[in-house]
């Protein structure tokens, strides 16, 4: 499944996607909310980290952050 959804995007910087995590705090731990397996869960950052290096040990992580529509409109 990795490999069709790499095919399908696009992709950032020469980097491809196979795989998308959303970062949730609660009482100041934080985890990512990821499709895994057969279900959605929760997942401490550290150990969703860990399973995200390359065989050198660097992260396979792209971090971005979504905007609102209205932060790039005209000015009406």
């Amino acid at each position: 499944m990795c490999d069709a959804i790499e095919k399908a995007t696009q992709g950032v910087n020469g980097k491809n996607f196979s795989h998308i995590g959303l970062v949730y705090i609660k009482r100041d731990t934080f985890l990512v909310i990821e499709a895994i397996g057969t279900k959605v869960q929760l997942t401490p950052l550290n150990k969703f980290m860990e399973r995200s290096v390359d065989v050198n040990g660097n992260y396979k992580i792209v971090i971005g952050r979504w905007l609102s529509l209205l932060e790039h409109s005209p000015s009406l």
